[in-house]
C-alpha cells in the first residue's frame, strides 16, 4: 500500500486495501457506508478494486480503524527506480555525465574571467564574449584544436597533475588545409579580430602581476572549444557555452520517493568508512569513454583555474565556485564522481524475483552547490540468473568487487530456496 496524504485521491490498490481493512473491523458494510456518508454500491466498487477513494475519506478510515499492517521490511528514503530500458552501467554513466557537466559549466565561467578581466559582477556577456563564442563554435577552429590536441607531445600523459596541455609556437603556427584553405589557429584569431587578446595587458588589480601568456590564452580557448563541443554531443549533459548556457545551479534535483523493501534480506553490504567505494569505468574501456573524457576535462580546466585564480576579481572569485581536483595523487588516476555506500538484496517468498537497493552518494570533494544528495537506486524484478550473470560481473568491472561475490551469493541464494542456474537440486 502507498498512502499519499497530499493526493486528491488514493490509488486503486491503496483504496482496496483500506476498505477491506475497514470492513473487517466494522459490524457491516451497510454501517460503514452510513458512517462515511457514501453509497453502499461505492463501497462495493472500492472493495473490488474498481474505484479511487478520496483522500478525505481515506483519512477518516485511518483515524477510525487504524492503518492496515503490511509485511516487515527496511525503509529507504529518496529512492529512484531504475527504468526497465536502462542498464545499471548506463545509469551510472548518465549520472556521471550530468554531474561532470555541472562542474564544467563552472570552470568555463572561470576561463571566461581569466581570458577577459574586469567582468561585471553578474558575468553578463559582452561584445567580446559573443565574438569568442562564434570562434569557439566555428568548425575550422574546432578541427584545428582537436588535431593539435591529438598530435601534442604529451597527449598520453598530460592528464595527470604535473603535466599540462600547452601549445608551443610551432603548433600555434602550424598550417592545416581545411576544405582547400590553409589555416592555422593563429589565422583564425585574426579572422575573428581577436588577436588583441594576445597582446600584453596589465591586470591592474593583481598582486603578483601574473597573467596568462598569449600561448596560454590560445591553448585555453582551443581546449574550451573542445569541451563545449564535447558537451553538445555527449548524452545526459547540461549544455554549457562560452556565454553561460542554462543556469546549472538552479536546476532542481528531482527528489525520490520513500520505499519499504519487504521480504527476506538475503544480502547486506555497507561501507565501514561511510564514504563508499568509487564507481569506475569498466576496465576494458579506453580513454574514449564518455565519463573519462569529461573527468579529464574537469581536471585540466581546474589546473588553469588554480594557476590564474588571481586573474579573477575578488567579487567574481566568490561567485565562481572553486573545487578541489577529482584526482587521486597516490594512484595518479582520475577519481570517480559516484560512490556506492550500501547494497541490499531482498527476496519475497511468494515470488522468484529479487529487489536490489543500491545507496549512492557523490564525490565528497564536490562543492555542495553542485552535488546531488545521497539517494537509493531500486532495481526491481531481478532474476537470480541476471544477478549472477550480469550484475555481479558488472560490479566487479566497475571497482565494486568487494560488495558481492558470485560464490558467496550462491550460498545465500541456496539458503533461501532460490534457483541457481546450472546447479542441480538433489
Amino acid at each position: 500500500m502507498q498512502f499519499d496524504p497530499h493526493a486528491t485521491k488514493q490509488s486503486r490498490v491503496t483504496t482496496q486495501i483500506l476498505i477491506t481493512h475497514a470492513i473487517q473491523r466494522c459490524p457491516s458494510q451497510k454501517t460503514l457506508a452510513l458512517e462515511l456518508s457514501t453509497p453502499d454500491s461505492r463501497i462495493s466498487e472500492w472493495k473490488n478494486g474498481k474505484g479511487q477513494m478520496p483522500t478525505n475519506t481515506a483519512l477518516q478510515l485511518i483515524e477510525k480503524f487504524g492503518s492496515p499492517s503490511q509485511a516487515k521490511g527496511v525503509f529507504k528514503s529518496n529512492c529512484k527506480i531504475l527504468p526497465k530500458e536502462l542498464s545499471l552501467q548506463s545509469f551510472f554513466n548518465d549520472i556521471s555525465n550530468l554531474q561532470a557537466s555541472r562542474l564544467l559549466a563552472g570552470y568555463i565561467n572561470s576561463i571566461r574571467c581569466i581570458v577577459i578581466p574586469n567582468r561585471s559582477i553578474r558575468l553578463e556577456p559582452t561584445i567580446e564574449d559573443y565574438v569568442i563564442s562564434n570562434m569557439l563554435e566555428d568548425d575550422s577552429f574546432l578541427m584545428i584544436s582537436r588535431e593539435l590536441l591529438r598530435n601534442h607531445a604529451t597527449t598520453k600523459r598530460h592528464w595527470n597533475d604535473s603535466d599540462e596541455f600547452l601549445l608551443g609556437d610551432a603548433e600555434i603556427g602550424h598550417i592545416i588545409s581545411i576544405q582547400g584553405e590553409d589555416l592555422s589557429i593563429l589565422t583564425l584569431f585574426k579572422k575573428f579580430n581577436l588577436e588583441y587578446l594576445l597582446e600584453d595587458r596589465e591586470y591592474k588589480y593583481l598582486i603578483s602581476k601574473m597573467r596568462p601568456t598569449s600561448n596560454e590564452i590560445i591553448t585555453m580557448l582551443a581546449y574550451t572549444s573542445i569541451v563545449i563541443n564535447d558537451l553538445k554531443k555527449l548524452p545526459n549533459t547540461i549544455l554549457s557555452t562560452w556565454l553561460g548556457g542554462p543556469s546549472y545551479l538552479n536546476l532542481e534535483e528531482p527528489s525520490g520517493g520513500d520505499v519499504v523493501l519487504t521480504g527476506d534480506l538475503i544480502h547486506e553490504w555497507y561501507d565501514n568508512n561511510y564514504i563508499g567505494i568509487p564507481v569506475k569505468s569498466p576496465e576494458e574501456t579506453d580513454c574514449s569513454d564518455d565519463s573519462k573524457i569529461l573527468l579529464n576535462h574537469i581536471n585540466q580546466l581546474w589546473k588553469w583555474t588554480r594557476k590564474f585564480e588571481r586573474s579573477i576579481e575578488h567579487h567574481l572569485a566568490n561567485q565562481v565556485m572553486q573545487h578541489p581536483p577529482l584526482f587521486d595523487h597516490h594512484s595518479k588516476k582520475v577519481e570517480s564522481l559516484i560512490f556506492v555506500k550500501e547494497i541490499d538484496v531482498f527476496h519475497k517468498t511468494e515470488c522468484s524475483y529479487l529487489n536490489i537497493a543500491i545507496t549512492i552518494s557523490m564525490n565528497p570533494n564536490i562543492n555542495p552547490e553542485y552535488i546531488y544528495r545521497e539517494f537509493t537506486l531500486i532495481l526491481e524484478y531481478v532474476t537470480t540468473y541476471k544477478l549472477l550473470d550480469e550484475l555481479i560481473p558488472l560490479l566487479g568491472t566497475i571497482g565494486l568487487k568487494l560488495t558481492m561475490s558470485e560464490l558467496n551469493t550462491k550460498y545465500k541464494l541456496a539458503k533461501h530456496g532460490l534457483l541457481i542456474p546450472g546447479a542441480v537440486s538433489i
